[in-house]
């Protein structure tokens, strides 16, 4: 007996691991046919490429390793003694080392316990 319809309508799913799965929609589970990452079709394909620009962008905008600190002229690692903030949704390296920002921030009350501790003029 043969079929004589339109073709049933096939769903990609891509995997991020590589390759493509072909599923027919529907309200049971269907056969799911895997396509080779060499055979890439669709979306699966822009994917990729969105993907690998990604990651040389990424490599091009990365931080540096060491920075100076313009206030002590102390150099160290960027992530560890510097830290990172988003800047417009890049991140950008701390100029000031965090020993220089922790001194230079607002003046605070000290702990009370500080306060018992002292003595009366």
């Amino acid at each position: 007996m043969e079929r004589t319809g339109r073709p049933a309508p096939l769903l990609e799913q891509q995997s991020l691991l590589g390759g493509v799965d072909l599923v027919r929609p529907g309200p049971r589970p269907g056969t799911t046919v895997h396509v080779d990452p060499r055979w890439q079709i669709g979306f699966a394909k822009a994917l990729a490429l969105v993907v690998e620009h990604g990651r040389k962008a990424r490599e091009a905008s990365d931080l540096p390793r060491w920075s100076l600190c313009p206030r002590c002229q102390r150099v160290g690692d960027t992530l560890r003694e510097f830290g990172v903030r988003t800047l417009r949704g890049r991140r950008v390296a701390q100029s000031w080392c965090r020993t220089c920002r922790g001194v230079h921030g607002p003046h605070r009350l000290p702990a009370q316990a500080s306060w018992l501790e002292q003595e009366p003029n």
